[in-house]
């Protein structure tokens, strides 16, 4: 999981979590922050990385609990639009991965089976 260069040194345990951070962010914190260079920039970007996991997890959750059809959706105009927690879980897992990278850990941007149900109604319809 760590960066094997010589100039990346593990934190020494005991940086305390941002106290902005939520429950699940800093519970994270703690998982993670041993694994991390131990300068700024890395905790600024481990602190940045909690934070989408946490949202991430929450997206994932409104997706898992939504009816397949309630995914997408049709306008008057005949637009088809993705849910906005699709489109949120979809970004942070993005930024999960690009931060994971840039801290030396293995990416967390975990795909899961999409429910994807993107109607086209008939004319007729």
């Amino acid at each position: 999981m760590l960066s094997d260069t010589a100039t990346d040194r593990p934190m020494e345990q005991g940086h305390a979590p941002p106290d902005w951070l939520d429950h699940d962010a800093r519970r994270l914190w703690r998982q993670l922050e041993p694994l991390v260079r131990d300068d700024e920039g890395a905790r600024r970007r481990l602190a940045a990385l909690c934070v989408a996991h946490s949202w991430w997890d929450r997206a994932a959750a409104l997706i898992a609990g939504l009816d397949p059809a309630d995914l997408a959706w049709q306008d008057t105009d005949g637009g088809l639009h993705r849910h906005p927690a699709v489109t949120i879980e979809d970004t942070l897992a993005a930024d999960l991965d690009e931060l994971s990278r840039s801290l030396g850990l293995e990416a967390m941007g975990r795909p899961r089976p999409r429910r994807t149900a993107i109607v086209f109604l008939d004319e007729g319809e």
